[in-house]
């Protein structure tokens, strides 16, 4: 299993509980452009104002936030443009990290990541580049994911630190899909 938390934190985890930055993959621009050296160039080219930035290169409102991206969906072109490229790029990184890690799944968080529209977008990009397109979920965390991951892995690193857990143990275990918050 893989997930990812996309605004300001782009991250993975794989079936052993290791844990990885993606966030600064060279994908969606061009990696020696200093301003992917602060959040890493996939985060600058699919986060928020990365979205922002595109939609108003593309013709799009200035002042545009993403949330305005999205509602305009349904009736500007600019703004399909915009996030199926979004989608495309995203669909570039899970490729990647799904040669890498062979995850059965990739759970989407975030403010952007679980946005259903982009989702389908991803989808529709993964049937077009995989023989068996890897299983993408939005988690049931939504747009939390980053906030509730980071306080799991300080409570992760807590417990380890004060039962003199090893680093070899797998992490604790958080909810993934809104089956596992049910169950």
């Amino acid at each position: 299993m893989a997930w990812a938390s996309f605004r300001t934190a782009i991250s993975c985890a794989a079936h052993a509980g290791r844990r990885g930055e993606i966030a600064y993959l060279p994908l969606g621009g061009d990696p020696y452009d200093a301003r992917g050296l602060r959040f890493g160039t996939l985060e600058t080219a699919i986060g928020s104002a990365g979205i922002v930035e595109r939609y108003i290169a593309l013709g799009g409102a200035p002042g545009s936030t993403v949330r305005d991206v999205f509602d305009r969906l349904a009736v500007e072109e600019t703004a399909r443009v915009t996030i199926d490229e979004v989608g495309r790029i995203l669909t570039t990184a899970i490729l990647a990290v799904h040669s890498i890690l062979d995850s059965e799944i990739i759970i989407m968080g975030g403010s952007i990541g679980a946005r259903p529209e982009l989702k389908v977008r991803i989808d529709e990009h993964l049937g077009r580049c995989m023989r068996e397109p890897v299983r993408i979920e939005v988690s049931a965390l939504g747009n939390r994911a980053t906030l509730i991951g980071a306080i799991g892995s300080a409570i992760d690193l807590v417990h380890r630190s004060l039962f003199g857990i090893g680093k070899d143990a797998g992490p604790l275990a958080l909810p993934f899909t809104a089956a596992d918050v049910a169950a």
